[in-house]
């Protein structure tokens, strides 16, 4: 049964505290425990004091024989007194006379008759021998022994007193049956019933009964002092993680628990709480810093359209319809730098929610970056486009057009920030142990000062020092943020290196392909 069928079957257990749950399981627990060792000590007691009486009775009848006039009979498994002992008695008819047997039976059952213990002397078959009703003392009930049961006593190849619990007159009984044997014969000859009542026993019960009731009960009333204290000092991280919980609920994310030294699992439990607390108060921080800096870069191509509008609609170009013409490019161009920047966090949503969809093919590398080389040329303004590949047949499994775009969004990057007489370089080549694809693209333009280097890969994040030299503001620096998301989703990493006046230089590093064909060095080797 499921923990939810449960809940719906009880659903007053719904209602109890999880501390109160915890500490009614232990006291559940702990009186089963308690209550079956008290029922194991109550029975192995009782079989104890069973035993013994039963051997007392047996070693009772045992000195009665002994005292028998003529000494011939004897408990199987009796040593005889000597071996004059029975010297003189008649033989029964084992060598002895029934009328012998009858008088040293009535003789045995006379000694051993008391008014808490009754003698009977049975023949094999059943026969009552001798009984201790003509001693005139009151004795304990009549027993009526089974044929089964004397067969089995009989048979028994024990000499330890075996006992029966037999009930009579709404008494219970303890009888021990022992087979007699002549003196010098192992031959049994009749059988001694010895039953005395188990009253002293049971109270000796009764008294150990009590004592285990009132022991298990004060363990468990101890128990429960104990048990209720230590749950509520275990749970109080939860109940701290409960309170902390509604404060976060309401905007308090720098709130920490104080996670305890232990290493147990509630331990463990507050710092994963902190933990995630730390990570979503990181992921909202940047979700706040995203929404704030994406309606910034909204906020200037829309003012920029409203303000075209505006003029056309006072007619501030006067019928001139070149000035018309000026007005509707600039509101074009940042209708289009709108729709970039739209793209761009359509495409990192994509990322941020692992829904890239890769279709992984073998690409030719001098081939890739031949088409990437081609439309840089459309957008420089006079920078250098060079490429290299090393080998020129190096091949690569990727994703073809996500490969293409972070190439070409770190070309753009890197021609906005060249001069025109400067130089964007493409290449391509083989990694250590031929276990990796590097594609670099390095420009020899204004770098990026150690202190953005960093922090270049996080989203709306500009070189604004260098954008000052050149007078623009160009871009919504989200560029390499959907490099670093493209290259990663293939399993691949992105790293900037850049000196200021020097130049920088991107690196996309990728696991190479099967189908990469080695250099001639790697094949003469």
């Amino acid at each position: 049964m499921s923990y939810a069928n449960k809940q719906r079957r009880w659903p007053f257990w719904r209602r109890v505290s999880l501390r109160w749950r915890l500490a009614l399981a232990l006291l559940a627990l702990l009186t089963v425990i308690l209550t079956a060792l008290g029922g194991v000590i109550l029975v192995t007691q009782q079989q104890a004091l069973l035993r013994g009486q039963a051997g007392a009775m047996r070693a009772q009848a045992g000195v009665a024989t002994r005292s028998v006039p003529g000494g011939g009979l004897l408990l199987r498994g009796q040593p005889p007194l000597g071996p004059a002992a029975g010297a003189g008695a008649p033989p029964t008819q084992h060598g002895a006379t029934p009328t012998t047997l009858a008088a040293q039976a009535n003789a045995l059952v006379r000694r051993l008759a008391s008014p808490n213990l009754r003698a009977t002397v049975l023949s094999p078959a059943g026969m009552t021998l001798a009984a201790s009703d003509s001693v005139p003392i009151v004795l304990p009930p009549t027993v009526t022994i089974t044929s089964a049961q004397l067969h089995a006593a009989l048979t028994s190849s024990s000499a330890a007193a075996s006992y029966l619990l037999i009930s009579a007159n709404g008494q219970r009984q303890l009888v021990v049956i022992s087979p007699l044997v002549e003196a010098g014969s192992q031959t049994v000859i009749a059988a001694l019933a010895l039953n005395t009542p188990t009253a002293p026993l049971d109270a000796t019960l009764a008294t150990l009964r009590l004592v285990l009731i009132i022991g298990v009960a004060g363990a468990l009333v101890l128990a429960a002092l104990l048990v209720i204290p230590v749950v509520t000092v275990a749970l109080r991280p939860l109940t701290a993680m409960e309170q902390a919980s509604r404060e976060i609920a309401r905007g308090a994310l720098s709130l920490r628990l104080e996670a305890p030294p232990s290493q147990d699992e509630v331990g463990r439990l507050a710092r994963a709480f902190n933990e995630m607390v730390a990570q979503l108060d990181d992921l909202i921080r940047r979700q706040q810093q995203f929404v704030a800096d994406a309606s910034h870069e909204l906020r200037t191509p829309l003012t920029a359209l409203r303000g075209g509008l505006e003029m056309l609609l006072i007619g501030a170009d006067q019928g001139d319809a070149e000035a018309a013409r000026r007005l509707v490019r600039g509101m074009y161009a940042e209708s289009l730098r709108m729709q970039r920047l739209v793209d761009d966090l359509l495409t990192l949503t994509h990322i941020d929610n692992q829904r890239v969809a890769l279709r992984p093919s073998p690409i030719a590398l001098a081939d890739l970056l031949a088409e990437v080389a081609d439309e840089a040329e459309r957008i420089a303004r006079g920078q250098r486009i060079t490429t290299n590949v090393t080998p020129p047949t190096l091949r690569l499994v990727a994703d073809a057009d996500h490969l293409k775009q972070a190439l070409l969004n770190l070309v753009s990057n890197a021609i906005k920030f060249t001069p025109p007489s400067g130089e964007v370089m493409i290449s391509a080549h083989e990694g250590a142990a031929h276990e990796t694809v590097a594609l670099t693209v390095r420009d020899t333009g204004v770098g990026i000062p150690p202190e953005l280097t960093p922090h270049v890969f996080d989203r709306f994040v500009r070189g604004e020092v260098a954008r000052a030299r050149h007078g623009r503001r160009e871009g919504s620096g989200l560029g390499l943020a959907i490099v670093k998301g493209l290259v990663e989703a293939q399993g691949g990493a992105v790293a900037i290196e850049s000196a200021v006046g020097v130049g920088t230089a991107a690196t996309i590093t990728l696991p190479a392909s099967p189908q990469s064909e080695p250099s001639p060095a790697a094949t003469q080797a």
